[in-house]
C-alpha cells in the first residue's frame, strides 16, 4: 500500500487556523506581560510613597509640641513627583491628637495616594526653671 503525499500534508485551512490560534495566544501573552509590568511599576511607586509617608509622619511625631493645623508641600529631588499633606487635629480627649499624612503622585495619568493616620498623646513641655533671686538681684 503506497500513500499519496497529499494524504500526509496539512491543508491550507489547517495552517491558517493554527496560525490564528498561535497569534491570539501571542497577543494574550504580550498583554499579560504588559499588565504585569504596569502593576509592578505601580507597586514600586506605592512602596516609595509609603516610605515617604512614614518618614514625614515620623518627622511630625518627633516634634515635642504638636500644633493643630494642616500643611502641604512637595518633596525635594529625587522625589519631586510626590507631594505630601498633613493634618493635626485635636480630639475629644484633652492632650490627644489625631495625626494624618498623605502622599499623592501621578501614575499613568491617574492620581494615586497613600495615607497614614495615628493618635498621639501630647508630651508635657519641658520647663526650664529659672534661678531663684532675692530682692535686689542677689541669689
Amino acid at each position: 500500500m503506497t500513500r499519496c503525499p497529499r494524504d500526509s500534508a496539512f491543508s491550507l485551512i489547517e495552517i491558517l487556523a493554527a496560525l490564528a490560534i498561535f497569534g491570539l495566544c501571542i497577543v494574550a501573552l504580550i498583554e499579560g506581560i504588559s499588565q504585569t509590568l504596569a502593576n509592578w511599576r505601580l507597586a514600586e511607586e506605592k512602596t516609595q510613597a509609603l516610605m515617604l509617608c512614614e518618614n514625614r509622619m515620623q518627622e511630625i511625631l518627633a516634634d515635642p509640641v504638636l500644633e493643630v493645623g494642616d500643611e502641604n508641600e512637595s518633596f525635594e529631588a529625587p522625589d519631586e513627583r510626590y507631594s505630601w499633606s498633613s493634618v493635626v487635629d485635636a480630639t475629644e480627649i484633652p492632650s490627644l491628637y489625631s495625626v494624618s499624612v498623605s502622599v499623592i503622585w501621578l501614575s499613568s495619568g491617574k492620581e494615586q495616594d497613600v495615607f497614614l493616620t495615628t493618635l498621639r498623646l501630647q508630651r508635657p513641655e519641658e520647663r526650664v526653671s529659672e534661678p531663684a533671686t532675692t530682692p535686689g538681684g542677689m541669689r
